[in-house]
């Protein structure tokens, strides 16, 4: 039944729909920019690269599963 569904839903939407809504949320070159950033995971290593470039360190700590699997 849900096979079924499903491919009933997706005979509903045409290519061109769907192509205009994957480009109202594909992101935009500008918003991903952090991606070129040079991310370290050593605190050590971005404490020397901080005090070297006169800059602030982001340090972002997690306990866990951000999406919380369990």
């Amino acid at each position: 039944m849900v096979v079924a569904t499903l491919a009933f839903l997706m005979a509903q939407v045409d290519d061109g729909a769907l192509q205009r809504q994957a480009a109202v949320i594909r992101p935009r070159p500008a918003e991903l920019s952090w991606l070129r950033i040079p991310w370290l995971t050593d605190l050590a290593k971005a404490q020397r690269a901080a005090r070297k470039e006169g800059r602030p360190i982001l340090m972002w700590v997690s306990n866990g599963d951000p999406l919380d699997h369990s």
